[in-house]
């Protein structure tokens, strides 16, 4: 009766290789504000495990090491970053992003990254804490639907910059920056813009960022569309409880 996909250019995917156009709807996937939100202890909890000043930049990426990802575009802006601002750090969080992942360690000799500017946590729990800690998100994918990671971290009040892959363009809107997929020189500008931002323009994006989410993906709109989707299917039933 209906195919949901959580991103309009994922629809787009579909249509072209056969799906019915006419019984696909875009739902876009909610977050609940009320625990993804700006929390200054857990930060300050997250960067001293790192051993990190609550002043030093730092940049995060979360996501799995998968090739959609980009690890390695994003260790070339990396290094474009920390030629231009030595004392970065990067946070780097996902199932199989660790130390003894040879992969990841080529990617590091690779680039001439300074290790102890390198922060690889692997699986986390806490990404609350981390979304917080960071004050930049970086998602270099090359391939994405609706990122999750982009809307907790506006949900943090963390600004992010991505590809323009999926819907990230339309997540973000202009509370962000997106480049081109692939141009990690661009990326590593992008990053190093919001960077150099004084204390209170970071702080307004990040408002906005966390508006923006509030606005378009809180979880109760997003459930009151899937509401209205399974009744107008289910018809007669007129509750659903």
């Amino acid at each position: 009766d209906a195919i949901v996909s959580n991103a309009h250019h994922a629809k787009c995917a579909h249509l072209q290789v056969g799906y019915v156009t006419n019984i696909i709807e875009v739902i876009p996937n909610g977050f609940d504000l009320s625990q993804c939100k700006r929390d200054m202890s857990g930060a300050a909890e997250v960067r001293a495990e790192l051993g990190i000043g609550q002043n030093a930049s730092l940049v995060g990426m979360v996501g799995r090491f998968d090739s959609q990802k980009n690890h390695g575009g994003f260790f070339k802006a990396m290094r474009i970053i920390l030629n231009a601002q030595s004392s970065a750090h990067f946070c780097l969080v996902g199932t199989g992003v660790s130390s003894d992942n040879p992969i990841i360690n080529e990617m590091i000799c690779k680039n001439d990254i300074d290790k102890s500017r390198l922060h690889l946590l692997g699986h986390r729990n806490d990404i609350n804490a981390i979304m917080n800690a960071i004050d930049v998100l970086a998602l270099p994918s090359d391939g994405e639907a609706f990122p999750n990671v982009v809307g907790e971290a506006m949900a943090c009040e963390t600004p992010c910059v991505v590809t323009d892959v999926g819907d990230c363009s339309e997540i973000v809107g202009e509370t962000g920056r997106t480049v081109p997929a692939g141009d990690m020189s661009k990326f590593a500008d992008a990053v190093l813009d919001l960077l150099s931002m004084s204390k209170s323009q970071g702080q307004s994006i990040g408002r906005s960022a966390r508006a923006r989410v509030s606005e378009l993906y809180n979880i109760d709109q997003v459930a009151k569309k899937y509401r209205e989707l399974y009744v107008k299917h289910c018809y007669p039933v007129k509750e659903l409880r």
